[in-house]
């Protein structure tokens, strides 16, 4: 077992998203991501004054967005913590990770674990930060601790049980995966809601152009 990789527990990313907006901050200023509207390169950070007030604007189009605009996290009603730890669970398990383990330990619905899913597939290149030291394909459950097992402490002990450590590092390094793949049909999206806003001329009505004589 590589030293770079350490328990879950050791990580504070999975149990605190103010720590994980921060971070994926960091990883959207050092990539020099582009405006997911408009796709300039001409983007400024801006530190948080109130917490519904995006961080980035694009001194192109004006437009306002937060770290996980144009990537999967994006429109997700799961907190960045949980989507760290299901991008976690996804990598270290893949297509095997049963859907009921996911929406128990993590604490969401089978709709969202269903997105996330399909959303992680198109993250490329896939960077490995997890390994598994267990081959037990035995699905654990967690069902019969529901009455002391609340919260992140659920994913901690999944992962023990699994015996799934993750890289810290190599967890930032997929981070910059996502941040810089474009989430699928995204542009084209922007596209139609910009070719949209665009005020077409209307034709008078028939009685002006009467009065014109035209």
């Amino acid at each position: 077992m590589s030293s770079d990789f350490v328990s879950t527990r050791d990580i504070s990313l999975f149990a605190d998203d103010a720590l994980c907006l921060e971070t994926l901050n960091k990883v959207r200023i050092e990539s020099g991501r582009p405006c997911p509207r408009c796709q300039s390169g001409e983007v400024i950070f801006r530190p948080q004054t109130r917490r519904l007030v995006p961080a980035f604007l694009c001194q192109n189009c004006n437009y306002r967005f937060a770290a996980t605009a144009g990537t999967i996290f994006m429109g997700s009603m799961m907190p960045l913590s949980k989507c760290f730890q299901m991008l976690t669970l996804y990598n270290a398990l893949g297509d095997s990770l049963p859907i009921r383990d996911a929406r128990y330990v993590i604490g969401v619905t089978k709709a969202s674990v269903n997105r996330m899913t399909r959303l992680l597939k198109t993250v490329n290149p896939v960077v490995r930060f997890t390994t598994v030291e267990s081959s037990d394909p035995t699905r654990i459950r967690l069902r019969h601790d529901a009455g002391t097992v609340e919260g992140v402490e659920r994913f901690y002990i999944y992962c023990e049980r699994r015996a799934i450590l993750v890289s810290e590092d190599g967890l930032i390094d997929a981070l910059r995966a996502v941040i810089s793949t474009p989430r699928p049909g995204l542009i084209e999206a922007y596209k139609r809601r910009s070719d949209a806003r665009v005020k077409v001329p209307r034709a008078p009505p028939p009685e002006v152009l009467d009065k014109k004589g035209l």
